[in-house]
């Protein structure tokens, strides 16, 4: 559950303020929830405001229950740092079986072997696994998801994807995708931020045809984006 309490917020995006909130209230109780906004440039900040990445200019954002990173941004991965050390750092942080927890991995990633290797020398291929893969480790209250969905074409997107429905059932659930068909495939309700207000409505598809989840101008593919996060 997210509670938003007089919510006012206007973060700075490409060089300009840009009104996301003014004054809201908003109760997302558990739920699958697409987000979507008027401006596609506001879409990550929303992200980041339900994430509590950052605080709002006025009010108040109040989860409960544990929430996970936004799963699925490249910039997750940093350092220097093998596979292995991630996965050791998230099991301590979560408190999780690190055997058990690599084991997973092994089995769902494309190539395990790379879990070895320095995240420097990953192919954008497997680090678009892994970030999606190790979210799957902790048991999270509230899933956040701000990128597509691994593609259900491949072995790891019909595992993840399977394995991703099992942790998110009687879970809250918020999709940030620029592929309408994961919001309507994993999603029931949508939450809309457009200019300054914000409401939730269970007409998703209606929602979907007023606020087409379309990609920031420029439009850059998915591929372009992790190599620019990469740099």
């Amino acid at each position: 559950m997210i509670l938003l309490s007089r919510v006012s917020d206007s973060p700075r995006v490409a060089g300009s303020k840009r009104l996301l909130a003014d004054r809201v209230d908003l109760d997302l109780p558990v739920d699958r929830y697409a987000l979507l906004t008027g401006d596609p440039h506001l879409r990550r900040p929303a992200i980041d405001l339900l994430a509590r990445l950052r605080p709002p200019h006025a009010g108040h954002v109040t989860a409960v229950g544990s929430s996970s990173w936004p799963i699925g941004r490249p910039g997750f991965i940093r350092g220097k740092v093998t596979g292995r050390h991630i996965v050791a750092l998230v099991a301590r942080l979560y408190g999780l079986d690190m055997a058990l927890s690599n084991g997973i991995l092994e089995t769902l990633l494309t190539s395990p072997a790379q879990l070895d290797e320095l995240s420097t020398h990953w192919p954008i291929e497997f680090r678009r696994e892994f970030v999606f893969a190790i979210a799957l480790l902790p048991p999270f209250d509230i899933y956040i998801v701000d990128a597509p969905f691994p593609s259900p074409r491949d072995r790891f997107g019909q595992m993840w994807r399977v394995l991703f429905d099992e942790r998110t059932e009687g879970k809250t659930l918020i999709t940030s995708s620029t592929r309408g068909r994961d919001l309507v495939e994993f999603c029931s309700k949508a939450i809309i931020f457009d200019r300054g207000w914000a409401t939730v409505t269970d007409r998703l598809e209606e929602a979907l045809d007023q606020y087409p989840p379309v990609a920031t101008p420029p439009e850059r593919t998915d591929r372009q984006e992790e190599a620019d996060e990469e740099i």
